[in-house]
């Protein structure tokens, strides 16, 4: 896993990439037969007429990827196609968790896109090769990889792709403690996401863009951004994003208000339904103290 890019990807050979490419043992069943067998296929195997031709693909997960393995290596294909299917394979390797393969596969595939100048699929391998960078910690080369993928993206005009690297890029900056690089990379998701008239990603980006403002000591604009997120998961009917995001600003509130209103510390200390954030919304709503402008705030979230 270390060499995953260090430094600049070389060519490999197809052997490489073929790796171990089945679904762990008893991961996802596979096969047929017993009791599994449709009604249909039993009662004709009872019936035994020799004019009846039975044919049982194996389409579970294991034989699909397992021949998709061996169209990669099978020379009569077409080159472009049998990179097609590797990409495939390679976000199917990441999905199961086996990072070397998925890392090996990225390696080949970025060098035949480069080679032959397919930026936007140098740029969604590049996206690939960051997800497996940070599933493993290295999250400093997962932003690398992001931000290499985001200037390549930009170049093609590709608007969902641009955003999902985008958000990696703020996502992981958060993580990296870059907050004013993690708002940034996050606004350009938020705007390609308006543009796409794509609600959910909107809010996704807004809440995240709240933490990092607020990491940036600017409350009064991250309560603005969760207080957008929330219009936008309420015109969605994004229910689980509402959620946290009304999480939020009820905990933003609760810190900033403890030890100012005694009665309100009170309050919070009696709240136990804090998988329903509104409520304590409401409740506050209620405790005397609370200037006319956090009350509207509050209302307006």
């Amino acid at each position: 896993m270390d060499a995953l890019w260090d430094d600049p990807p070389v060519g490999r050979t197809f052997h490489r990439a073929q790796g171990n490419s089945a679904t762990p043992e008893g991961c996802c069943g596979g096969g047929t037969g017993g009791a599994s067998d449709p009604q249909l296929i039993g009662a004709l195997r009872r019936m035994k007429n020799p004019d009846i031709l039975i044919y049982e693909p194996d389409l579970s997960p294991g034989a699909l990827m397992d021949g998709m393995a061996r169209d990669v290596s099978d020379p009569g294909l077409p080159e472009a196609k049998r990179m097609q299917i590797l990409t495939e394979l390679a976000s199917l390797d990441y999905a199961y968790g086996r990072l070397d393969e998925a890392s090996a596969k990225y390696e080949i595939l970025y060098d035949y896109y480069r080679r032959h100048q397919v930026p936007l699929m140098q740029a969604f391998v590049l996206q690939g090769a960051g997800d497996v960078l940070r599933r493993i910690g290295r999250l400093g080369l997962a932003r690398e990889r992001y931000g290499q993928g985001l200037t390549l993206a930009i170049t093609t005009q590709g608007l969902p792709l641009i955003k999902a690297l985008a958000f990696a890029a703020g996502d992981v900056g958060l993580e990296l403690r870059r907050f004013q690089d993690a708002e940034d990379h996050l606004e350009i998701t938020r705007k390609i996401a308006a543009n796409l008239h794509d609600r959910p990603g909107e809010a996704d980006a807004l809440e995240k863009i709240g933490d990092a403002r607020l990491a940036l000591e600017r409350p009064g604009d991250a309560m603005g951004a969760w207080r957008e997120a929330a219009t936008a998961c309420r015109e969605a009917t994004y229910r689980e994003r509402l959620v946290s995001v009304l999480e939020r600003m009820a905990n933003f509130f609760a810190s900033a208000r403890m030890e100012l209103f005694p009665k309100a510390n009170r309050a919070i200390e009696s709240f136990t339904e804090w998988d329903k954030p509104w409520l304590f919304l409401d409740n506050v709503l209620g405790i005397p103290g609370l200037s006319e402008k956090d009350q509207e705030a509050i209302r307006a979230a």
